[in-house]
């Protein structure tokens, strides 16, 4: 083997090290990527359940509110019939 056969083999050796290495790298990094991605999503599937949650007790709590203004009207009417 010559002396330039051997720096050339040096060279792409060092060059293959450097891809591999660049290579690793963007694999960590893309596994980083996809945990925070998950994490995202278990963060926006608690955020539309708790949204459920709360449109649900708004919901309740205007039933309950209708109710209640019902039944004032009635009471009103039957005091306002009384008299």
């Amino acid at each position: 083997m010559t002396e330039e056969t051997l720096e050339e083999n040096t060279r792409l050796a060092e060059e293959i090290t450097d891809a591999q290495r660049a290579v690793q790298a963007a694999e960590e990094e893309a596994d980083g990527a996809r945990t925070v991605a998950a994490q995202l999503q278990e963060n926006l599937a608690a955020e539309r359940q708790h949204l459920v949650e709360t449109e649900g007790q708004r919901d309740a709590a205007m039933a309950k509110a209708e109710r209640a203004e019902t039944a004032a009207a009635d009471t009103r009417s039957e005091m306002d019939g009384a008299s």
